[in-house]
């Protein structure tokens, strides 16, 4: 069940039919160990969306010119991870099956999972300060801290990057070693143009991009659900994004905002910009 939202992101809104991107809020708020809040994100990205110009230099257009979105507004989710799951599962298979883009808002990030479960993407660019590779945390298995490593149940380690890593364990960093992984870690986006398109160089096929707020340090983003200082900045993420033009696309979703800490509204803004840039230049 959908529950129906004002303002819709952006403030413009086209039919379902019609649209190429649906915009589904996704408040997953069930796992988080630090700060919870990040119910509360869908609809504050989607205002402060609402106060954000739409015209995008770098790509010398209007969002909602160039592309038709339709805000299907906040999942109804019971209090049940697997059950929550199955439900944003669906709803994003159903999505693609109509053709259409879908931009999850959340939410923790644990909803990464089920949205990829659904898509199948051929590669998974995981933008995000933390690894998310445990094999449990806090008696759980599934949850926001191991994303990464149960995307690799169904997913080669060469399909999965993780960009501006910064924060993780010894039980992590043994296994990215174990595994291959070649994670892009957060200093090295002294050139974050050039960045983004070696990353877009490597990934191929569909591609699923899930992007983590706490990838900024949080003096831009202090409202997240994990903050981990050292990151990057809001200019330095839009650079990267302006980066990975023309990727093929086959989901989005923004997660840990968590707006009761987020002072001055920062990551929920930064949040509706990276959106407006990364939609910006899809086409």
């Amino acid at each position: 069940m959908w529950v129906p939202v004002k303002p819709p992101f952006g403030g413009f809104e086209s039919t379902y039919e019609s649209s190429q991107v649906a915009v589904m809020g996704v408040p997953l708020d069930l796992t988080s160990t630090y700060r919870s809040g990040s119910r509360f994100a869908p609809q504050r990205i989607r205002e402060a969306s609402f106060n954000l110009e739409t015209y995008i230099p770098s790509a010398g257009a209007d969002v909602f010119e160039k592309l038709q979105t339709s805000d299907l507004g906040d999942l109804w989710l019971p209090p049940d991870l697997q059950e929550a799951g199955k439900l944003i599962e669906g709803e994003v298979r159903r999505v693609l099956g109509d053709g259409k883009l879908p931009l999850l808002l959340g939410g923790e990030h644990t909803l990464t999972y089920f949205a990829c479960r659904a898509a199948r993407p051929d590669f998974v660019l995981y933008l995000d300060a933390h690894a998310d590779l445990r094999e449990e945390w806090a008696g759980q298995t599934l949850c926001h801290a191991t994303v990464a490593r149960r995307l690799l149940e169904f997913l080669p380690p060469t399909r999965l990057l993780l960009v501006g890593l910064r924060s993780l364990s010894r039980e992590e960093m043994d296994f990215i070693r174990g595994t291959g992984l070649l994670p892009v870690y957060a200093d090295r986006f002294s050139d974050p143009l050039q960045l983004g398109r070696k990353v877009k160089e490597e990934c191929s096929g569909k591609v699923y991009l899930s992007l983590d707020m706490d990838l900024l340090d949080p003096a831009f983003a202090p409202g997240v659900s994990c903050p981990e200082p050292g990151g990057i900045s809001t200019s330095q993420l839009l650079e990267f994004l302006r980066g990975l033009r023309g990727v093929s696309l086959c989901g989005v979703d923004v997660v840990e905002v968590c707006p009761p800490f987020d002072s001055g509204n920062c990551a929920s803004f930064a949040a509706a910009r990276a959106i407006y840039e990364l939609l910006a230049h899809l086409v």
